[in-house]
This record gives C-alpha cells, sequence and structure tokens, in this order.
C-alpha cells in the first residue's frame, strides 16, 4: 500500500530557499525604486515610466509577503509534522513493550504493527532502521509506494509528487518556480526535473515577456496565474455563450478552438508585439527541452542495446510531438468540457484538470503494460511506439506485397515467353 513520505529536513531546505527568494524579492524592489526616483527629469515619459515602475515595485512588495507567509507556513508545518511523527513511533513503540499477545496470530499481528511503526521516520533523519510504508527515499514528497513484485519483480513506480508539481506550475510564475524547486528536490535533480525546470523558466520569461510590452500589463496575473472566472476561454470566440448554451455542441467546438489557439501559440505570425514574439520563441524553446528529455531517455536505451540508433531518433522524435500532442488534447478537452457543463471556470483549474487527466491515463498506462507484459510503459512512449510499429508494420507488409507482385510478374513472364516459344514466336 502506498503512504506519502515526507522528510522533514527537505522541507525545511525549501523553507530557507523561500527566505532567501524574500531577500532577492525586497533587493529587486529596493533597485526599481532607486531607478525611479533616480531619472532625469529630461527623459521623455518620465511621469508614465515613474508610474510603470511604481506599479512593479507594488507587485513585487506583495510577492514579498506572501512569499513570507509560504516560509512561515512551510516551516511551522514542518515542525508540526515531524513532532507529531516523533509522538506517533514513540506510542507504537511503548504499545510493543508493554502488550504481549501469546497466539501466534496476534503476534504476527503485532510484528506486522511493530514493522510498519518502526519504520514510520526512516528517510527522515529522525529515526533509523525499520522499513514501514513511511519509511526511505528521503525527499520532500518522494512518495513512492511500497515494492509491490510483478512480473518482472520490479516496484511499480510512479509518484504523486509529479501530479503535485505539474499541477503548481499552472499557477503563474511562481508556481512554475514552485513547481521547479520541488520537482528537483523529489527527482533528486535528475535530467527530467532539470528540463522540466528550464521549461518552466523559459514559460515564466515568455509569460513576463508577454505583459511587459502590453498597453495594461497585469503582473499579479502573471505571477499567480489566471483565476478571474471565464479565463479559460478567453480568446476562444465563446465567451459570450458560456452558461447560457451547455451540452456536447458548445464542448466540441470549445475543443476545436483551444487546439486551434494552442497551435496559433507557436506562429511567429500571431505574435501582436515583440513580448509576443519572445513569448512564441520560448514555447518553440521549451518543446526543444522536450525532445533533448525525450534524446537523453532514448539513447541510455540505444547504450544498452535496447534499440537502434535510427530506432532512437525516431522515438525522440515522435515522442516529443506525441507528449505535446496529449497535453495540447487534455488541456482542450478540460476546456470543452467546462464549456459544455456551462461552468465559467479559471484558466488555472482547467489546466489543473488537464494535468490531473494526463496523469491518470499515464498511471493507467503504466498499470495495463506492466500487467500485460511486465514492462512498464508511459502513455507518451505507449502512444509512440503504437505509431512507429503500426508503421513499420505497414512498411513491412508492403514490402512484402511489392516482392510477391514482383515474383509473380516474374513468373508471368516465364510463362508467357515459355507459351510464345511453344506458339512459335
Amino acid at each position: 500500500m502506498a503512504g506519502i513520505k515526507i522528510n522533514p529536513a527537505g522541507v525545511m531546505g525549501s523553507s530557507s530557499m523561500a527566505e532567501s527568494a524574500v531577500r532577492v524579492v525586497g533587493t529587486v524592489s529596493t533597485g526599481i525604486s532607486t531607478v525611479k526616483w533616480g531619472m532625469d527629469s529630461r527623459i521623455l515619459s518620465r511621469y508614465e515610466i515613474g508610474t510603470r515602475l511604481g506599479n512593479i515595485q507594488s507587485t513585487l512588495l506583495k510577492l514579498k509577503g506572501d512569499i513570507q507567509k509560504l516560509h512561515s507556513t512551510v516551516n511551522n508545518g514542518a515542525v508540526l509534522y515531524a513532532g507529531t511523527e516523533n509522538r506517533i513511533v514513540v506510542m507504537g513503540r511503548e504499545i510493543i513493550n508493554d502488550v504481549t499477545v501469546k497466539k501466534r496470530g496476534g503476534n504476527a499481528l503485532l510484528f506486522g504493527f511493530g514493522v510498519a511503526v518502526s519504520g514510520f521516520g526512516e528517510g527522515t533523519g529522525l529515526f533509523p532502521g525499520g522499513g514501514g510504508n513511511f519509511g526511505g527515499g528521503g525527499s520532500c514528497f518522494g512518495d513512492e509506494p511500497a515494492e509491490e513484485a510483478g512480473a518482472a519483480g520490479k516496484p511499480f513506480d510512479w509518484k504523486v509528487s509529479n501530479l503535485v508539481w505539474r499541477t503548481a506550475g499552472k499557477f503563474g510564475v511562481m508556481g512554475k518556480a514552485i513547481s521547479t524547486v520541488g520537482k528537483g528536490i523529489s527527482n533528486k535533480w535528475d535530467y527530467k526535473a532539470v528540463t522540466s525546470g528550464a521549461k518552466n523558466i523559459l514559460s515564466g520569461a515568455g509569460e513576463i515577456a508577454s505583459e511587459i510590452y502590453k498597453e495594461t500589463p497585469n503582473y499579479k496575473e502573471s505571477f499567480w496565474g489566471k483565476w478571474k472566472k471565464g479565463s479559460a476561454f478567453k480568446g476562444l470566440g465563446v465567451e459570450s455563450k458560456i452558461g447560457i448554451e451547455k451540452g456536447i455542441g458548445i464542448g466540441a467546438d470549445t475543443v476545436k478552438q483551444s487546439l486551434g489557439k494552442q497551435l496559433r501559440d507557436y506562429s511567429f505570425k500571431n505574435a501582436e508585439n515583440v513580448g509576443g514574439k519572445i513569448k512564441v520563441g520560448t514555447k518553440w524553446a521549451g518543446l526543444f527541452m522536450t525532445g533533448v528529455s525525450k534524446g537523453i531517455e532514448n539513447y541510455r536505451d540505444y547504450k544498452d542495446g535496447k534499440m537502434t540508433a535510427g530506432r532512437a531518433v525516431a522515438e525522440t522524435i515522435t515522442e516529443t510531438v506525441v507528449e505535446t500532442g496529449i497535453n495540447m488534447g487534455a488541456t482542450a478537452l478540460a476546456t470543452g468540457a467546462a464549456a459544455a457543463l456551462g461552468l465559467s471556470a479559471p484558466a488555472v483549474v482547467v489546466g489543473g484538470a488537464a494535468v490531473a487527466v494526463v496523469w491518470g491515463a499515464d498511471l493507467g498506462c503504466r498499470a495495463l503494460t506492466r500487467w500485460l507484459w511486465g514492462e512498464e510503459k508511459g502513455l507518451t512512449e505507449s502512444v509512440s511506439d503504437v505509431i512507429l510499429d503500426g508503421a513499420k508494420f505497414v512498411c513491412d507488409k508492403a514490402a512484402d506485397i511489392g516482392r510477391g507482385v514482383g515474383n509473380l510478374a516474374k513468373k508471368a513472364g516465364s510463362t508467357f515467353a515459355k507459351w510464345g516459344k511453344a506458339l512459335g514466336f
């Protein structure tokens, strides 16, 4: 049975990072104030520039206060968790020491309870030894379930933390920063965490650049996500219909419009200004980082002799496109579902729902492939394999048909030659 493990030391480390972020934001805010009041009076549009800088400074000061609250909450939570865990373990050991059960079944049950309790704090740095559901790992939210031997004798490996951090990435620039740090700690900064973090940074940079070049920038929305009702349908041309029309019709139309908008977001031609073009560039850079992650994974399989070099390249390209398409499709479906139900949903809610859909489908795919073939494969890899294997099957069959037609033509030609000879031609 799975159990979520929390490492208080890791959480405290995250709290320290938040404290450092407070200092950085404060320094930036002070710098902006210095620039604002130090501008020469002869500068054109001095008043407008000063107003814009003042707004940015106000946003940063509010951000500083919010991060301070986050730091305090995380810090207090870690202390409370550690104290509670300590009391539970002590109580469990007292029960084991004070109670003696003579029946074999009772002894087995008590022994099992003792193992679970004694392993409760393992991996947190508080209690050595043991091996219960809450032990091991050492990551902040390293929530791998206890090992369950399958056909291949390997543990079923999935992470709730991936769902948490991916969802956090939908909450604006700050959510992306939290997602980057959280996923890095949970996955011990492996190549997937690093490339995912790079994508978050690129995406955040694109959001900020896009706001800077707007006539009326909304930095609050950029930093914390789009919480306004109906923001999920912005730019889809269906805003006026939401809540009035319901059902499959409006849902299907919204899905179509959402897919179209997501594809247009990759077009430089549709960018309205320099900020928009920068945002498009960061999206393509993020797509490249997805390809880098897939390339590293497939290169490892190639080095281990699991696939040819050609297959590794093909899988890298296909998996990059498939993963991007799956995420687009999930977002479109989540948006369409909200429209069909008549819900004027914020973009952050729809984005979180899309993440949950992809995560759940990936989890189900891993369980199914492990049960059927004893080898765990995620949704992206499975879809990619179906595409590549299907294409290979068609090509092989086409080649077989071609060879068959060639042999048939050869035999027919030989037969016709014999007939012609017999007839005197």
